[in-house]
């Protein structure tokens, strides 16, 4: 069956609670929260802001959209490697959308190729990174970013979200589709609800009834309870 195509762009909706992201993306919420809203820090006596770097479509920046969660998740491949400064990597993500005229560089598929290159060098230069640590650190983000697929016009399509770990060879069994179940975690090969398998787990029904009703394989099953109950 074809795919609907609707008249607004899924991906720019606010279907997502901060916390319920955090838990999609294994980071901590307050981590996510200042990624959006921004914190206050002190430096001696002074209070300084630091600037939000993710733009959530909801005014109250209590709910993010698709692409708002693809953003934190590559995001997240820099936290995992260093202790992000979000101005550093405000200012490098500046420095390579000024070179190369790339808008939304996060939610991109031109980050894996020249905008990584010119992003990733600025970023280590900013906080004083060798050129191995910047290698690593490109590796790193490389498997963040094939976690991504991109649609034509090199956005950001579906977000296949880490269960156990951050390995590049973790298969892509949960995906998050904004075309499908409004965006909320899915099996891949039959868009059952990872939500819906939890639930009827937890309220005490047979494991292999559950199985047979959803078509699910146990590595599929497996995987959804370890994603629900992951954070």
């Amino acid at each position: 069956m074809p795919r609907i195509q609707p008249k607004y762009d899924p991906r720019d909706l606010p279907c997502y609670p901060v916390a319920e992201a955090a838990r999609f993306l294994h980071v901590p919420a307050a981590t996510l929260r200042s990624w959006v809203r921004g914190r206050e820090y002190s430096i001696g006596d002074a209070i300084r802001h630091a600037e939000k770097i993710i733009v959530p479509p909801d005014l109250n920046q209590n709910f993010l959209s698709f692409w708002n969660v693809v953003e934190a998740h590559v995001l997240c491949s820099l936290r995992k490697t260093h202790s992000i400064s979000l101005r550093n990597v405000r200012i490098a993500i500046e420095e390579a959308q000024a070179k190369l005229g790339i808008e939304h560089l996060l939610r991109s598929n031109q980050l894996s190729c020249a905008g990584g290159e010119v992003f990733i060098k600025h970023y280590g230069e900013l906080i004083q990174l060798t050129r191995s640590c910047q290698l690593a650190l490109k590796n790193h983000l490389e498997v963040f970013l094939r976690r991504v697929e991109w649609d034509e016009k090199n956005l950001a399509i579906r977000l296949f979200p880490f269960i156990n770990g951050y390995s590049h060879i973790e298969e892509k069994i949960i995906v998050i589709d904004p075309f499908f179940s409004f965006g909320k975690p899915v099996i891949q090969r039959n868009r059952i609800s990872t939500r819906a398998i939890n639930d009827r787990i937890n309220a005490g029904e047979d494991i292999e009834s559950i199985r047979g009703d959803y078509d699910l394989t146990p590595e599929e099953l497996n995987r959804a309870l370890s994603f629900e109950t992951a954070a």
